[in-house]
């Protein structure tokens, strides 16, 4: 009896300690490498009239623990009109609908661009989400971030199992898988 005891005690705890360490390995989202978010994105995106070229220079991803992604890129705009300049900087491709700051965004590809800043060294910036038609599905508020030591450069870090912060540049906004 005691023999069957001590058996099923060990099984309950290899098979715990399994349930841990498969949860610990799914936890958290993993950010994508560079060559990993180039595969993601595709090398053109429309928007309106206009097919844009995607900087694969200036591109971040992040992958959440069910194996769905996002990825984040700067738009090579060179060319295009100063009305297209102005609404298409960035697009957001996803696999996942999410949220940013208070945005909810659906799955799918969206062009964002920023407020023209009004002053100087401002503390918040906007950025307008737009779907591939043009309309304007909402605003969301980046913060400055003190630490930040590029001013172009895209990226995301990992927050939780479904929680991260995208950055652009100095400012950085949080986001979570819905």
């Amino acid at each position: 009896m005691l023999q069957k005891l001590l058996v099923g005690l060990a099984i309950f705890v290899a098979w715990g300690t399994c349930l841990h360490q498969l949860q610990a390995q799914e936890g958290v989202c993993k950010v994508l490498d560079k060559a990993a978010a180039q595969r993601y994105l595709p090398d053109r995106v429309p928007m309106e009239t206009e097919v844009i070229q995607v900087d694969m220079s200036n591109v971040a991803a992040i992958e959440f623990p069910d194996k769905s992604r996002i990825a984040f890129a700067q738009l090579a705009n060179a060319g295009l009109s100063a009305e297209m300049k102005q609404k298409y900087q960035y697009v957001l491709v996803s696999e996942a609908r999410v949220k940013l700051d208070r945005l909810n965004l659906p799955a799918g590809m969206i062009g964002m661009a920023f407020v023209p800043e009004k002053a100087e060294g401002a503390t918040t910036r906007t950025l307008i989400a737009r779907d591939f038609s043009g309309s304007e599905i909402g605003q969301i508020t980046f913060l400055v971030d003190t630490n930040a030591k590029v001013d172009s450069s895209v990226g995301f870090a990992s927050k939780g199992p479904k929680e991260f912060a995208l950055s652009v540049g100095k400012y950085v906004v949080q986001g979570a898988q819905r």
